[in-house]
């Protein structure tokens, strides 16, 4: 599960780990399709939030089918998966 991601650049108050994204005071997002620059961009304009709900909420404004799940495997429940479909998006294919 990975995908491209752009820097966001200096100054962002947002810094990047391989192929998913992590706000200084939030979670590791990996977001899907990560080569939807408009859909990254928007995510990672949000202002970070400790709630998966809270973010589902604000992406739907502009992302009626969007979906922010919690990951089950991480130990630390630091990391959500955002899906602007409502599911994965193979970018392959």
């Amino acid at each position: 599960m990975s995908g491209s991601c752009k820097d966001p650049g200096p100054g962002s108050g947002r810094r990047q780990a391989h192929d998913d994204h992590m706000a200084p005071a939030g979670p590791r997002l990996f977001l899907n399709p990560a080569a939807d620059e408009r859909f990254v961009a928007s995510v990672l304009a949000l202002p970070p939030t400790l709630d998966p709900s809270a973010l589902q909420l604000a992406i739907r404004g502009r992302y009626p089918k969007a979906v922010v799940r919690r990951s089950v495997v991480s130990d630390t429940g630091s990391t959500w998966y955002v899906y602007r479909d409502g599911a994965w998006v193979d970018e392959s294919a």
